[in-house]
């Protein structure tokens, strides 16, 4: 990647076929791999070549060092979901060591930060630069999600005429 937005930087494939680790990467806090990269564990312990996008960092290209293209790499979770900046990353990871900011397992930590800077990142009236990112990303993720489910056709499953109401639970526990 030679344009403005990004760089590329090597990386070691990190797996152990023993302990059933598949083959990753780690790079800015999270693990990064594709079904290319887990089914080579000949590269554990070799460096790649990684092109990093500073505009999202979900995803980065990959490619060994005899040149063979890996393809793209996706971050696991919770890096996965929601677009982010490497900037906005790392400010990330420095509330949570600080402890200003809770990691919670099973949320997205972007949408811990935007909730953290509509709290907190505001002086006067000038609101971060972060914050309005996050938002325009979170907008567009969802008019695409809208989009997607506009054009796909909504099907009613084969057996739901028979199925049961789904908020049965209380009253059946109201009973017994």
């Amino acid at each position: 990647m030679n344009d403005l937005s990004g760089f590329t930087k090597s990386a070691i494939v990190r797996g152990s076929i023993q302990a059933g680790v598949k083959p990753h990467v780690k790079l800015y806090g999270a693990r990064y791999s594709n079904p290319i990269l887990k089914q080579t564990p000949g590269l554990i312990g070799k460096r790649i070549e990684v092109s990093i996008d500073l505009r999202d960092l979900r995803f980065v290209g990959a490619r060994a060092e005899s040149g063979e293209e890996l393809g793209i790499l996706q971050a696991s979770p919770p890096w996965h979901l929601v677009p982010h900046t490497l900037e906005m990353r790392q400010s990330v990871m420095r509330l949570e060591r600080s402890c200003k900011l809770n990691k919670v397992k099973a949320s997205d930590p972007m949408i811990t930060y935007a909730d953290y800077l509509e709290k907190h990142g505001t002086k006067g009236d000038v609101v971060s630069v972060h914050y309005l990112e996050l938002r325009k990303f979170l907008m567009d993720r969802d008019e695409a999600d809208r989009s997607r489910a506009d054009s796909t056709p909504c099907e009613k499953p084969a057996d739901e005429d028979n199925a049961a109401p789904h908020n049965v639970s209380s009253q059946a526990t109201k009973r017994g």
